[in-house]
């Protein structure tokens, strides 16, 4: 799917919109409809985006400024060929980014409260948005539910959009889980980790850190030296049956049956887990995953990308509520890539908790709502993804001098600065939680050594800049 930021020139959107505003005047009266027709979604403090598969419109939505620091969700339409595929989802999702990119610190909505508009009250509700009185222009109607939620508090830093599970809310629960091969090795040590229902949550570490070997354990793959592992209230060892019934996996390893079609190793998947044949959820699963035109296709005829998508396909095809994803992405294109961000963006809002394990820090920083790095089988630390760049993240400031330097001069010796490759610019690292940045004393010293200027900018630490030294703090 991809969503574009939209300039309503087409038809395919005036036309869409036309159906938007015609159906919420057949299920409200004329006072409560309060949805922009094209003119008003012109005005220069909206901006409208549609989605689209291949060639076709699936659907719109678009967010309007109340001020400088809070926006309203408007315009969510679906087309009605794509119902039910995460079209909304996946707009509301791209949405609530948006407004966190550009500052807003609160995301507001009306929306009718007939039965007509119950499964649009639930999606929003799944993404954090809770009832309140009218905002901005609204007055109290009978006919109209007012919705809020706080774009602050949302613990995901790259759009991953839900509002994070309450901590008791754990799904998984790995209690001082310990794993020892024959050989020796220690490939964990007393893991404690709590996966909290509905999130998406990453786990980080280098190759042979233990990630997969914690899935597999999780999965009833390996065996556990030592300690606990509950899914979803069952015990993954003595209650395996029930715990494995909740899992989908999704391997690293590409599949084996490769002279077996789409279709039939995917309904295979679920028999395995003793569900009974349904092969209008088997055709939702591989139209989500654009796998329809493929599905009596031979998988050895498969591109790797294809590959991919038919295992998680498998994964899905006894209806699991928690997805592992190892290494999801390894080896796809870019392309594909955000594809399947896309994908497990949608499968969240449907309930469906993830946990994937990456390389990719961009992937974990764009869509985790928190992050567990794990290091020499041992869980290094366990933070929500905002609070891990905001605590260890350092910011810099960034001078881009008027004449170079061939050091720093004695003057400012007392200032972390770094010097920059030519002598052109001076690096200062700072701390921006605390009282005392020391810029201003900086700004007074560079005066006084005469050190002139012409630029200034600012960055802040990376989510894997903070992952290397954390790693090498643990070396």
């Amino acid at each position: 799917m991809r969503i574009v930021e939209d300039d309503l020139s087409g038809d395919a959107i005036a036309a869409l919109l036309r159906e938007h505003l015609a159906e919420m005047a057949s299920h409200s009266p004329p006072q409560s409809v309060h949805a922009l027709d094209v003119n008003g979604l012109r005005s220069p403090d909206v901006t409208v985006w549609t989605a689209w598969e291949g060639g076709e419109l699936a659907g719109c939505g678009a967010l309007k400024s109340l001020g400088a620091d809070s926006g309203e969700v408007k315009s969510m339409r679906t087309a009605r060929a794509h119902r039910r595929r995460g079209v909304a989802a996946a707009l509301l999702d791209h949405i609530v980014a948006e407004a966190q990119r550009r500052g807003l610190r609160r995301l507001s909505l009306e929306t009718g409260s007939m039965a007509h508009f119950a499964p649009a009250r639930a999606l929003y509700a799944r993404y954090g948005f809770e009832p309140c009185g009218p905002f901005g222009d609204y007055v109290d109607d009978p006919n109209s539910v007012f919705m809020s939620r706080s774009l602050a508090e949302t613990a995901g830093s790259g759009g991953a959009g839900n509002a994070l599970p309450a901590d008791g809310d754990a799904v998984v629960s790995v209690q001082g889980v310990s794993k020892t091969y024959d050989s020796g090795l220690a490939a964990l040590r007393s893991v404690d980790l709590e996966i909290r229902r509905g999130e998406i949550f990453a786990l980080l570490g280098p190759n042979g850190a233990g990630k997969t070997t914690l899935i597999n354990i999780v999965c009833g793959i390996v065996n556990l030296s030592s300690g606990r592992v509950l899914v979803d209230g069952y015990d993954a060892v003595r209650d395996y049956r029930q715990a494995r019934s909740r899992i989908g996996l999704v391997p690293q390893e590409l599949p084996n049956d490769a002279f077996e079609t789409v279709w039939n190793t995917v309904s295979f998947s679920r028999g395995l887990f003793g569900r009974p044949p349904d092969p209008a959820h088997i055709e939702r699963v591989l139209r989500q995953l654009a796998l329809w035109d493929k599905r009596d296709d031979q998988q050895i005829t498969l591109s790797g990308g294809m590959k991919r998508r038919v295992l998680i396909a498998k994964a899905l095809a006894h209806e699991p509520s928690i997805l592992f994803l190892d290494e999801p992405t390894a080896g796809v294109d870019v392309e594909l890539r955000r594809g399947l961000w896309d994908l497990v963006r949608r499968l969240r809002a449907d309930g469906v908790t993830i946990i994937l394990t990456t390389h990719y820090i961009e992937e974990a920083e764009r869509m985790a709502d928190r992050i567990g790095v794990i290091h020499r089988g041992e869980l290094v630390l366990v933070e929500p993804t905002a609070a891990l760049v905001r605590d260890l993240g350092r910011k810099r400031l960034v001078l881009t001098l008027r004449e170079p330097l061939a050091a720093i001069p004695q003057p400012l010796s007392r200032h972390a600065l770094e010097l920059g490759e030519s002598g052109q610019t001076l690096v200062y690292s700072y701390d921006s939680t605390r009282g005392h940045t020391g810029i201003d004393g900086l700004m007074a010293d560079l005066e006084a050594a005469g050190v002139r200027f012409s630029d200034v900018e600012t960055s802040e630490s990376s989510l894997e800049e903070i992952f290397v030294e954390l790693l090498k703090a643990r070396s």
